[in-house]
């Protein structure tokens, strides 16, 4: 696909997506106005704060990962580096998120084969650990049987237990990075690293749509019932959304999911205007994580989880200071 098409392609994609949020939102418009919308502050609040952790465990896991690859570095400015990079997700393109991570972390000492090592098998458990809690929930709840509810578990729990096998998941891998002509990795990794950073994904997805739920009921007094839902479709969205390459950040793509998805648990209107608030509810959330990265930056030498790599024979790029990860 040449580079011309695929900017046709974003653009028309685009364009078609928010012809139909528009139609959405158009057909709504009444029920839009006329609602008597009140605004929970304290629980906005909450939420920001709840999402605002979510990401900074996300950046600490990054930073277990980094350790189990020999390039430890201390977790502030693993954070710092999430989140400044992180920005990029919003540049069409797809490529620059981790150009700046490969910078950044190569400036902290981190070779470029530990980063992309780091970053490809993040990429993949934190996507398929996603897809995964959304494909359980959302399949559990609609069954009113026991035998319903668990079956879903009994097919990604076997699944995820086949997929954590380092041989198994470097040969996904590298199918995949073949696909988008890049060099192949090798994975220097337990079953158990694999898993521990499979857990800690989940905790984060977790958290994530805790957030979520709490931004939805801050908005619309939705019943703690829906909990597991909102879980479920914020997941199954972020996900669909992170993996349209025609979208910077997803836009429109997980706007369009969680609109069709919350439209089966909220009313139409209410799904409209929480799926249109929620992106700039999610950036205010990243903006709030880079401010607070550069601002624990200053305080880095001070905090025994801060800044410094302490070179260590056998570790190539040195041993982190004690502390967390």
């Amino acid at each position: 696909m040449t580079a011309r098409l695929r900017k046709v392609l974003q653009y028309l994609a685009l364009a078609v997506i928010a012809f139909f949020l528009g139609w959405a939102l158009y057909g709504h418009w009444e029920e839009v106005r006329t609602y008597q919308w009140s605004f929970n502050y304290a629980l906005l609040a909450l939420s920001l704060g709840v999402m605002l952790a979510s990401l900074c465990l996300y950046a600490w896991q990054w930073r277990v990962s980094l350790r189990c690859l020999g390039a430890a570095i201390g977790f502030i400015k693993v954070l710092r580096i999430y989140f400044i990079g992180n920005l990029g997700r919003y540049i069409p393109g797809k490529i620059w998120q981790f150009l700046g991570w490969f910078y950044l972390f190569e400036r902290e000492g981190v070779s470029p084969v530990q980063t992309l090592t780091s970053i490809a098998v993040n990429q993949v458990i934190q996507n398929m650990t996603g897809l995964a809690l959304a494909f359980v929930v959302l399949t559990g709840i609609r069954s009113t049987e026991l035998s319903g509810r668990l079956l879903p578990l009994l097919i990604v729990i076997p699944l995820g237990l086949v997929v954590i096998q380092p041989f198994v998941l470097e040969r996904l891998l590298n199918w995949a990075l073949r696909l988008f002509k890049r060099e192949p990795v090798v994975i220097e990794l337990t079953a158990w690293d694999l898993a521990r950073f499979a857990a800690l994904h989940l905790l984060c997805w977790l958290g994530y749509g805790l957030a979520f739920y709490l931004f939805t009921r801050a908005l619309y007094p939705v019943s703690l019932e829906r909990l597991p839902a909102l879980v479920g479709i914020f997941a199954g969205a972020w996900v669909i959304g992170f993996l349209s390459f025609l979208a910077p950040g997803g836009l429109g793509v997980r706007e369009g999911i969680l609109v069709y998805l919350l439209g089966f648990y909220l009313p139409s209107h209410v799904a409209i205007v929480v799926t249109l608030l929620s992106r700039l509810w999610v950036t205010a959330a990243e903006l709030m994580g880079t401010a607070l990265a550069f601002g624990f930056d200053g305080l880095g030498g001070a905090l025994p989880w801060g800044h410094g790599r302490v070179p260590v024979e056998g570790k190539g790029q040195g041993a982190a200071p004690d502390g967390l990860g």
